[in-house]
C-alpha cells in the first residue's frame, strides 16, 4: 500500500516524519473547519466509519481488519447497537420482498409458509 514506510506509520508529517497526536488532532480540527463540517473527534470519525460500513453490509472481518481489532468478535461486540437497527431493517426489507407484484408459485409459497412457521426466533439476546 502507498502509506507503508519503515516504521509502518499511517499518519506522517509533510516531510514524512512521525506526526505527534497533538499535530494530527490540530490538522483534523483545521480540516473540519475549512470544509465547514460539523465538529467530530478522530475517534468519533473512526466510529462513524465503522458504523456506516456495518450498515452497508460490509463483512465484520473486513471492518475488523480496517480498525485493527484483534478479532471480529471485538468488532461485533463494539458495534452491537448497529445490529439492532439492522435486524429491524432486514425484517422490513424481507417483508417488501414478499409483497412484490410477482406472485410466488404455489408450491414455493407453501414450502416457505411451512418453513416460516416452524422457525422460532429468539431476539431476547440482542
Amino acid at each position: 500500500m502507498g502509506w507503508r514506510n519503515d516504521e509502518d506509520l499511517i499518519c506522517l508529517s509533510v516531510s514524512g516524519a512521525y506526526l505527534w497526536h497533538s499535530g494530527l488532532r490540530r490538522r483534523h480540527i483545521e480540516t473540519i473547519k475549512a470544509a465547514e463540517l460539523p465538529k467530530i473527534t478522530l475517534h468519533g470519525l473512526r466510529h462513524t466509519h465503522a458504523s456506516l460500513l456495518m450498515e452497508m453490509g460490509v463483512h465484520a472481518k473486513v471492518i475488523q481488519e480496517r480498525l485493527g481489532h484483534a478479532d471480529a468478535t471485538l468488532t461485533m461486540d463494539t458495534y452491537a447497537h448497529i445490529l439492532h437497527t439492522m435486524q429491524s431493517d432486514t425484517a422490513t426489507q424481507f417483508e417488501q420482498l414478499l409483497k412484490c407484484k410477482k406472485p410466488l408459485k404455489r408450491a414455493v409459497r407453501r414450502k416457505f409458509t411451512i418453513f416460516a412457521t416452524s422457525v422460532q426466533y429468539d431476539f431476547g439476546k440482542y
